[in-house]
């Protein structure tokens, strides 16, 4: 089995188990969740497909089960479901677990997207040439804006789980980038990015990584919100 492979399958296995915990009961979730990560997955996969033809990025067949799909691995197919739904999970617990508490007030929440929006405007402009910085801030970019001008209660709770997350997604990426490894499974032209790197991963990752996580999480709760108002419609 391939490395990559093993940190999809490892990235999932846990959160798929405990889905099912009595007191998580995220199976729930599902109706909701897995239109939100297949939405995601789709619109990330073209985005990764033309970037691989592009050279922006691509992969090292010495840690590959050699399988692929276009031009893509099977295990990047599949990093665009584990990695989302363990994300997805990770934010369901939380918000069990805290209960509501140490989640930032609306007033910071509008304060501190619109400082996130303010930074992503920034990269934008000084990093107008290199697609992937551009690419990445863009998105993150209208997602948070999104967010903000709906009031989304799911952003303030996200701006959390997305904190906690940064750890194992500094593992698993530094895994993939070459931190742990002679050789990094995914490998980057750093003539396309910002050039700046946390231990192996380009700091254009996390922006990346917070459009993979915060693009389904509005998603589900878009596709919850018209679910209970169907509901709750009077016949």
């Amino acid at each position: 089995m391939s490395l990559y492979l093993l940190l999809d399958i490892g990235s999932l296995l846990i959160p798929l188990i405990f889905s099912f915990h009595p007191k998580l009961k995220f199976y729930k979730e599902w109706p909701f969740v897995i239109p939100a990560i297949l939405s995601s997955g789709i619109f990330f996969l073209f985005w990764d497909i033309l970037f691989t033809e592009m050279g922006v990025w691509g992969f090292n067949e010495a840690y590959l089960s050699g399988t692929y799909i276009w031009s893509l691995p099977i295990e990047e197919w599949l990093f665009f479901f584990c990695i989302p739904y363990a994300c997805l999970f990770t934010h369901h617990c939380l918000k069990i677990l805290l209960a509501d508490k140490l989640f930032p007030s609306l007033i910071w929440t509008k304060r501190i997207g619109l400082t996130i929006i303010a930074v992503l405007f920034v990269f934008l402009l000084v990093f107008m040439d290199k697609s992937y910085a551009l690419s990445a801030s863009f998105l993150a970019l209208i997602l948070t804006m999104y967010a903000v001008k709906k009031e989304s209660k799911e952003f303030r709770k996200f701006l959390v789980s997305y904190a906690v997350i940064l750890l194992p997604f500094v593992l698993i990426n530094g895994i993939l980038t070459g931190h742990f490894t002679a050789d990094p499974v995914v490998w980057y032209n750093d003539d396309e990015n910002m050039g700046m790197r946390f231990l192996s991963i380009p700091w254009d990752d996390f922006i990346y990584n917070y459009s993979l996580f915060l693009f389904p999480v509005l998603m589900a709760e878009l596709l919850k919100a018209r679910f209970i108002r169907v509901v709750t419609a009077p016949v």
